[in-house]
């Protein structure tokens, strides 16, 4: 059956709408890297634009991927799977191993801003950890960095000091060693899949994985994660600033109140209903993989 001319003419209106919006996104990219970061997103979404114009189109049917095994973004999914499907552990309770790789940390406790993860398989927060040796083959290679960055957020958590939110045995990982250059990728899976509050690029509760700097010198305000849960000294310095001449000390100001982090935590979870089980993840990667949808008549 021959194609509607004037479907084709509309589709090709589209495309170069479509390449003079890219063409504009070109030119005003600047260095800084939010600008160019933002202008990369867009143009990845107008190439998707057009492919799906482009299957519009035309009578012989595209799939809607080309599957790559070789890809770091198929390999970081199934890590993903891999990784939940270890057994989980009591972050309390761990000791030394050798490797590097990725890892999740789950909550089990009763503070009810976090009622939603305590009643489901999701991470509240995922996180990796390089190898000592760039080079490694072998875990022993690697080092233990994977140990020692779990063990450095369940310090953390031990300072906490308000025991009505969270206390350490609230807490448990699961974690998985993987091949030296695995584990960026397969981070980046992690926190794009489960969205975990306590990273920061969800922008809800972060700021459990900051180190302390000089309170003299730093201008920022307080991470949402330390104003939610008290207890890490450095958070708590004041910083000194300089006025009319004199220098003067002041506390550092939360990015938010207790209640609106309360409040971002709960329309968070609204808008990204957490994961309840594993079967979830692998569904939802199944149904990725599909080429061509049931529909098209293939």
């Amino acid at each position: 059956m021959a194609s509607n001319p004037n479907r084709i003419e509309s589709a090709l209106l589209e495309v170069t709408r479509s390449m003079e919006a890219a063409k504009s996104l070109l030119s005003a990219v600047h260095k800084k890297s939010k600008s160019n970061l933002d202008a990369v997103k867009s143009i990845q979404n107008l190439r998707e634009e057009l492919q799906l114009i482009l299957s519009s189109v035309d009578e012989v049917a595209h799939p809607q991927f080309l599957f790559d095994p070789t890809s770091p973004k198929t390999a970081a999914r199934i890590v993903a799977i891999v990784l939940a499907s270890q057994p989980l552990k009591p972050l309390s309770a761990l000791t030394e191993f050798y490797g590097s790789g990725v890892y999740a940390i789950y909550y089990r406790g009763k503070f009810d801003a976090y009622k939603p993860l305590a009643e489901a398989d999701h991470p509240i927060y995922v996180g990796k950890a390089d190898p000592k040796d760039k080079m490694a083959t072998t875990p022993v290679e690697q080092g233990t960095t994977l140990w020692e960055r779990l063990k450095e957020h369940r310090n953390v958590i031990k300072k906490i000091k308000d025991s009505d939110t969270v206390v350490l045995d609230d807490f448990y990982c699961r974690f998985l060693v993987v091949q030296t250059g695995f584990q960026l990728a397969a981070e980046a899976a992690l926190i794009e899949y489960f969205k975990p509050i306590w990273n920061k690029e969800t922008n809800v509760c972060h700021g459990i994985a900051m180190h302390g700097d000089d309170p003299g010198t730093r201008k920022n305000k307080r991470a949402p994660w330390h104003t939610l849960h008290p207890g890490v000294p450095w958070a708590w310095k004041p910083i000194t600033v300089e006025f009319d001449g004199e220098k003067i000390t002041k506390p550092v100001p939360d990015q938010y109140s207790k209640d609106q982090i309360r409040e971002n935590i709960k329309q968070h979870f609204i808008k990204n209903p957490p994961h309840q089980s594993i079967e979830d993840l692998i569904r939802d990667f199944t149904f990725d993989m599909i080429q061509f949808a049931s529909e098209s008549g293939i």
